[in-house]
């Protein structure tokens, strides 16, 4: 292809381009997609617009009216006479109207809109296009309808609220009533127009049932402190914790919604009225605060009280913090002065050492002055601060004021008061608690003194005998505890205590009450003062008793038993309900142990359940085939899977009652055993019997005793002969190490039926080893019997009997005669060993004194002396001397 080819290729491609492009722009006009609904007398208004034209120019609009089969020229930007006579007065009288917006949008105004202007309009844009392409006009369909909605202020409502203080609660009432041919609903907006920021929304109630604050009122929206609330067709605006910038005339709007079929709301109508002006004065306008003294002369360790009265007009939205100063000047300024007490604005008291600060009610506030002393004689303040709450979080100060001072003399005499106790808790039942309080009042002339107290119990006796009056416990001066002889445990364990709650009040607390602490109490309170830098006791009060009685009725448990069906035969299921009842019990825990009576009348401990519902096994021979379980506060169920011929006897259920003791533990109260429930079926297995026989059962140390456990078979209930194929024995072997056989057995060891062997742990040199010598013979071997080794020996055996069905029913267990094992000890071997260990010992020792002796002479003994040497001369006689 050529380059000329490829230019007209390009010129080709170009223009198809450029003809696509302008056949797929065409001018659009549009209106409102859906039909208008508007309402008699108001104005409506219908935009109109026109796009992709050429060229691009200002257009022109011409509007058109259907109803029916009419089509009418209603106005035309383009033409003034374009009106049909129906509408040119209303044209020329401006009542309707086109406004354009831009070169290519117009809207077409009504005004005073009547019912005959329902229909259809039409807007249509006079070409300017060099080709006609798209749509030159749309239409659009409007609904008038009578005005159905009615905004006033209710008649019965005077909403001249005039001036209000800061933190007051006002409401605005709104009445709309609405009755329209269409489905639309309604909005409110509450606005209030102010100096300094012109018209703010307040709230408004959406026509989807929303409530959204203006943004200025979130934060007090969402405090609660704006509300809205709504009663038939009353509307509500309540604005609680006034503020000064609430000040402003209020206003209400209401607005007629309709949905349209996309889904959008479409405005209908809008309403407005004005509901009332309002006007908030700052609230330190009206605050007054003044300072009022219960005794203006007090004699030394009396009480007072100083009230502060304030007012803040109507307004009880506004917290306070009052605080109270001293001086010993009468001037109103305790900036420098001494702080006596505060209470913040959340009633939050800050105590000190001087006095208590309490709050009577909303507007009075008291401070007690204690025990007055001499330098308490001067003049107090009552500092009062107001805080307002602007938002949830945010709290202003919006006023403080001082009180005028008040003065007080003090004057300085014996102390004076009285004793009384009081019962704070009485118990009316045994281990509930029991709490007395003696309270000392009309104490007088106390300055600087402490006061002790003593708690004595006297018991209830018939008249024949003497009651002693017993120390409890007594609260000395330091705080600390002294403890009567008899209460010493039970305070020590914290089962009684004793304590000083207030500097006049002391209590004693029983924390579990027994029977015994059934009687009369009383408290005994000694001031102390302090002379010479001694404290001595000057004066002593006994209050008058105290009496703490309750009815003791014994306790009583019921324990029944009921079967749930019993076996038929072995290897059946036995399920026993046990239900436990109480009286004169509070609050019982049950415990429970079943037992079974063997046809022996030996008693055996199966299974419990204790008062935690924890469960322990007392026989393992029935582990895993036993349950226990607690199905209600005071139903209990116990279950065998398979019952067995060892089985067969009477079971009991043994219920205990639990009650919550001091320290947190559980004291047992009482318990009941519940009528029997027996397991009996027929056997089909042969009879057995045991015995035990011993050549040698006395024996002397280190000899071998030898036991033979012989079992023998009866015969079967119908006379059917038994193959020993089908039986297999559990044979254990026991020990009474005492002649007294009350004493539990030993277990010694052990073979199970499938030949296993157990023995139990051996303190002792001796050994034991067993085997089975024969079908129905089996043999325990004592080695090197020691002396630990003597007592009672009997074996136990368990019999398996195989049914036809190839499986095992375990038959009663049978025991043995007993044997006594004797074990002498041999003489000779008896000093054997201690004589070689004496000789032994004897021979060290000797060897190790010859060593040391020969040592110390070898060693440290030894000297080097030296003499001078002596002529030997002879011996001259008498004669010649």
């Amino acid at each position: 292809m050529g380059k000329s080819d490829s230019g007209l290729y390009f010129l080709f491609i170009l223009l198809i381009f450029q003809t696509v492009v302008a056949v797929s722009k065409a001018r659009i006009v549009a209106v409102p997609k859906f039909t208008l609904v508007r309402v008699v007398g108001n104005e409506a208004i219908i935009p109109c617009t026109v796009s992709d034209y050429d060229p691009q120019v200002e257009q022109d609009f011409e509007w058109n009216f259907s109803q029916g089969t009419q089509n009418i020229d209603i106005i035309s930007t383009l033409d003034p006479s374009y009106p049909d006579s129906k509408y040119k007065n209303r044209v020329v009288a401006g009542d309707i109207m086109i406004k354009r917006i831009n070169d290519s949008a117009a809207n077409l105004h009504i005004k005073n809109l009547q019912l005959s202007d329902a229909g259809t309009y039409i807007c249509k844009t006079p070409s300017t296009d060099s080709a006609v392409k798209g749509n030159y006009d749309d239409s659009v369909g409007m609904n008038v309808i009578p005005d159905g909605v009615k905004v006033a202020v209710p008649p019965d409502v005077q909403q001249q609220l005039g001036d209000l203080v800061e933190g007051e609660e006002f409401q605005l009432k709104c009445s709309i009533s609405k009755n329209s041919t269409e489905c639309t609903q309604i909005s409110i907006t509450f606005e209030v127009k102010t100096e300094t920021n012109g018209n703010l929304q307040v709230l408004s109630l959406t026509q989807d049932g929303k409530l959204q604050p203006g943004t200025k009122y979130t934060e007090r929206f969402q405090s609660g402190h704006i509300r809205l609330e709504t009663h038939d067709d009353i509307y509500l605006l309540s604005v609680s914790h006034a503020l000064l910038s609430d000040t402003g005339t209020y206003s209400s709007t209401v607005t007629e919604w309709i949905k349209q079929q996309d889904g959008t709301w479409q405005v209908v109508q809008q309403k407005g009225v004005q509901l009332a002006k309002v006007n908030i004065e700052r609230i330190a306008q009206v605050l007054s605060v003044s300072a009022v003294i219960g005794n203006l002369t007090l004699s030394k360790g009396e009480d007072t009280d100083l009230t502060c009265y304030i007012k803040t007009g109507n307004s009880n939205a506004v917290s306070k913090e009052v605080v109270w100063y001293f001086s010993t000047y009468p001037t109103a300024t305790p900036g420098n002065e001494k702080l006596l007490a505060s209470m913040d604005r959340n009633s939050m008291m800050n105590r000190s050492d001087y006095g208590i600060i309490s709050r009577m009610d909303a507007s009075t506030y008291q401070y007690m002055v204690r025990n007055a002393k001499e330098t308490d004689s001067g003049y107090y303040y009552c500092s009062v601060t107001l805080w307002l709450q602007e938002s949830k979080n945010t709290w202003y100060r919006a006023a403080e004021k001082i009180s005028d001072a008040v003065q007080l003399n003090v004057t300085v005499s014996e102390p004076t008061f009285k004793v009384q106790v009081t019962t704070s808790t009485i118990p009316t039942f045994a281990e509930e608690p029991a709490e007395l309080k003696c309270t000392v009042s009309d104490l007088q002339n106390a300055d600087d003194t402490l006061l002790t107290a003593s708690w004595y119990f006297t018991p209830m006796l018939p008249a024949d005998q003497t009651a002693t009056r017993d120390l409890i416990a007594t609260v000395k001066r330091d705080f600390t505890v002294l403890t009567g002889d008899k209460y010493r445990d039970r305070v020590d364990k914290g089962l009684i205590i004793v304590s000083k709650p207030e500097s006049t009040s002391f209590t004693l607390r029983i924390q579990w009450s027994e029977d015994s602490d059934r009687g009369n109490y009383s408290c005994s309170v000694s001031a102390w003062a302090k002379q010479d830098g001694n404290w001595e006791e000057s004066k002593t009060e006994t209050s008058s008793d105290v009496n703490i009685f309750w009815v003791q009725e014994e306790p009583k448990v019921f324990a029944k038993a009921v079967s749930q069906g019993s076996p038929s035969s072995a290897g059946s299921a036995f399920e026993m309900i046990c239900s436990v009842s109480s009286q004169n019990i509070k609050g019982p825990h049950y415990s429970v142990l079943i037992t079974r009576e063997q046809p022996s009348s030996n008693v055996k401990k199966l299974i419990s359940l204790n008062h935690e519902a924890v469960v322990t096994l007392e026989d393992k021979a029935y582990l895993g085939n036993v349950v226990l379980e607690k199905t209600k506060e005071d139903q209990f169920r116990f279950r065998i899977s398979q019952t067995q011929i060892s089985d067969i006897g009477l079971y009991y259920c043994t219920a205990t009652a639990w009650t919550p003791s001091g320290g947190g533990t559980w004291k047992e109260t009482v318990s009941a055993k519940s009528n029997g429930i027996k397991i009996e079926f027929q056997s089909t297995g042969p009879t057995f019997n045991v015995t035990l026989h011993s050549d040698s059962p006395t024996v002397h140390q280190f000899e071998m005793v030898e036991l033979l456990c012989t079992i023998s078979l009866g015969e079967t209930p119908d006379g059917a002969s038994f193959s020993l194929d089908n039986a297999a024995y559990d044979v254990f072997w026991f020990a009474v190490r005492s002649y007294d056989n009350s004493i539990n057995p030993t277990f010694l060891a052990s073979m199970s039926r499938t030949g296993m062997v157990t023995q139990a742990r051996r303190n002792g040199s001796s050994d034991l080893s067993v085997e089975r010598i024969g079908l129905l013979q089996y043999r325990l071997r004592v080695h090197g019997t020691r002396d630990e080794d003597f007592g009672n020996h009997f074996c136990s055996v368990t019999p398996w009997v195989r049914n036809s069905d190839s499986s095992w029913i375990k038959s009663e267990e049978i025991k043995s005669n007993e044997i006594l094992v004797t074990v002498h000890a041999d003489l000779l071997s008896s000093f054997k060993i201690p004589v070689v260990c004496g000789i032994g010992v004897s021979l060290a020792v000797g060897l190790l004194a010859c060593l040391i002796g020969y040592c110390s002479a070898r060693f440290c003994c030894k000297k080097d002396v030296k003499e001078a040497r002596r002529d030997h001369r002879r011996l001259m006689s008498m004669e010649m001397d």
